[in-house]
Formats: structure tokens, sequence, C-alpha cells
């Protein structure tokens, strides 16, 4: 399944470069990613499409892989070019299962988009991870409370002030 996920998202990225069309893609080689990171920030997401892909994330540092994967999802969406960003975000968690940011990312991508039953388990995951994830208590408050369940979500919300509370503090 992984290796799958991994041919389909580079096979939906290979046309990521030809979306660049503000400044051509530089030459392989380690991709910086505070430089990326510049890029995203001014709101550049066709260059941090054509930066990240192509097998760029693989040339990251391990530890800087999930954000990369992170920054190119959410620069795909700009171009509208959302399934792709669903592939790098499903690929980048089936490479990262224990990074919260990255569930968290795709649990909201998907809430987004009325995918909430795609969403609920990765809201559950997040949990068993960080039980005291405020953002994981509140998604899953909102899908519940969307299906009627008011009680359950009424816990999940609370819990998620309380959490969000506690860390004010």
């Amino acid at each position: 399944v992984r290796r799958a996920a991994l041919l389909l998202a580079w096979a939906l990225l290979a046309a990521a470069p030809a979306a660049a069309q503000e400044a051509p893609c530089p030459p392989d080689g380690t991709p910086d990613l505070a430089a990326i990171e510049d890029l995203y920030s001014t709101a550049r997401h066709a260059e941090v499409a054509c930066r990240l892909s192509g097998g760029a994330v693989d040339r990251l540092r391990r530890r800087e892989r999930p954000r990369a994967y992170y920054l190119l999802a959410t620069s795909l969406q700009f171009p509208n070019r959302e399934p792709e960003a669903l592939s790098v975000l499903q690929l980048g968690v089936s490479l990262f299962p224990k990074d919260a940011n990255l569930l968290s990312h795709l649990a909201r991508f998907l809430q987004n988009r009325d995918l909430a039953e795609r969403a609920l388990p990765v809201y559950e995951q997040i949990l068993k991870l960080r039980p005291n994830n405020a953002a994981a208590n509140h998604g899953i408050g909102e899908i519940r409370h969307r299906q009627g369940l008011y009680a359950h979500a009424a816990k999940h919300f609370e819990y998620a002030k309380k959490i969000g509370d506690r860390r004010r503090i």
C-alpha cells in the first residue's frame, strides 16, 4: 500500500513544475526548507510546489519531511489541485504516522471537504498519540454535532476548551 501511495503521489506531482511559471525550478539537489518556508509565507505556492516536487522531499533531512509534505499539500490547494494535495497528505501520513501535525492537517483537509467519515478516524488517531490535543477534540466535536450526537459533541467541545484554557495560563 505504501509503495502504491508513493507511486501515485509522484505520478500526480510530475506536472507540478509546469504549474510554477513565476520562476523555473532550481536544479536537482537538496532543497532549502527555510527558503521554501519563505516562499510559502509570501504565498508563492506554485514555486513551493515546484521546489518540493519530483522527489525533492526525499532529499530533505528526515525530520524536515513532515513539514515539507504539509507545505507541498497546502501549496497544491491554491491552484485548485486538491486531489494531488490529498495524495501528498496521505503519503506524508503513511510515512510519518505519528506526526500529530501532519495528521491534523489531513483531518482538517478532509473535514473541510465534507468528508467527515474519513476525518473522524484521523482525529481519533491523533488522540491516541496526544490525548490532550484540543484541535482533535474540537474536530470530533464538530463531526459529532453534525451527526446529531450532541452529548458526545459537547463532551469533546468542553474538553477542547478546558485544554485550551489550561494552555493560556
